[in-house]
């Protein structure tokens, strides 16, 4: 088949920074996107609003089947765009695998970033609401700080190692975040 894809972008996250939101509007106009070039491809996503499945296969077992299928799926478009917040998280070799499999595409990282307060207080709110977390704020603050997901610097640099990446600060949204999306992946608006 021939492709007519040139350009992807690849929706990285991070969590609590409205990315339920950006993949609720890229599902809901997925009609009017693929009328203008732009594919939110099935692929990766099957029952969910965010590619998931691909993120998993990543992690697990180093796998780009996925990814590619996902790349076929968009092939009569000019544009692909791939969401998940837990992309941001991937380490150097998977990001370094991805962007081997986007070789020959113009690929984009884009990466909201949240102010870390902001950010912390929201994970821990949704921590106590959905899994009925029992430990405390300070306990809390503790794990995070052990864990690489605070450290803003290392994540950006390890995907602007391998992609040109826009970061973008959620708080500084002009208008809402879905339009911001948008504007950044060149979709029209109406």
């Amino acid at each position: 088949m021939n492709s007519i894809l040139k350009k992807v972008y690849f929706h990285i996250g991070m969590s609590k920074a409205g990315s339920s939101a950006i993949q609720q509007t890229l599902c809901e106009h997925h009609a009017q996107l693929l009328r203008s070039g732009i594919c939110y491809p099935r692929t990766g996503r099957e029952n969910s609003r965010a590619h998931y499945l691909l993120k998993q296969d990543l992690l697990k077992r180093d796998a780009v089947d996925r990814l590619q299928m996902a790349l076929e799926e968009a092939s009569s478009f000019s544009t692909a765009v791939l969401s998940c917040e837990g992309f941001w998280f991937l380490n150097e070799a998977r990001i370094e695998l991805i962007r081997e499999t986007l070789a020959g595409y113009d690929a984009k990282a884009i990466l909201y970033l949240r102010n870390p307060t902001g950010y912390l207080r929201s994970s821990y709110r949704q921590g106590v609401k959905q899994k009925g977390a029992s430990h405390s704020c300070e306990e809390y603050l503790q794990d995070v700080r052990s864990q690489e997901r605070m450290n803003y610097p290392a994540l950006v640099e390890r995907w602007a190692r391998h992609f040109s990446l826009r970061v973008r600060a959620y708080e500084g949204v002009k208008h809402a975040i879905e339009r911001d999306f948008l504007i950044a992946i060149e979709a029209p608006l109406e």
